[in-house]
């Protein structure tokens, strides 16, 4: 019985984080016809592969780019706060895609950010952080 029971409410998280992923697909878009983003993209998607230097598999939820500006970004439905080690486990993925020379990191979350991770996004201005409530107002 536990195990069904964990197994449906683990189908249940992966269906919401694919609705929420493709909700922050179309934020982007939005946000792109508005002049918002610092790139110009005209495709977005999902990203997997091999990190030869980790040796590895990765996977990226989204990568929009165009020329040598690149916006990586991670999307996450949890209750908690997300902290740093989400930012810092994006930017070593995205290390990989070492011709970008202009890469801006976007991370998006149901719930919020803890407070290191909104003080490093005021001092770094390739980063930015969007809450559901950001996406919707």
């Amino acid at each position: 019985m536990k195990l069904s029971v964990t197994i449906y409410f683990l189908s249940r998280l992966t269906a919401m984080l694919a609705v929420f992923e493709e909700c922050v697909k179309q934020y982007m878009w939005r946000a792109l016809k508005e002049k918002r983003l610092p790139v110009s993209f005209k495709r977005i998607g999902r990203w997997w592969g091999n990190n030869p230097k980790e040796r590895c598999e990765e996977e990226i939820d989204f990568i929009a780019f165009s020329g040598k500006k690149a916006i990586f970004g991670e999307c996450k439905w949890r209750n908690e706060n997300i902290s740093e080690d989400i930012l810092d486990a994006l930017i070593k993925k995205a290390i990989v895609f070492h011709n970008f020379t202009d890469v801006t990191y976007m991370l998006f979350s149901k719930s919020e950010f803890n407070v290191e991770l909104k003080k490093r996004e005021k001092r770094q201005n390739n980063i930015s952080l969007i809450s559901i409530d950001d996406m919707f107002i």
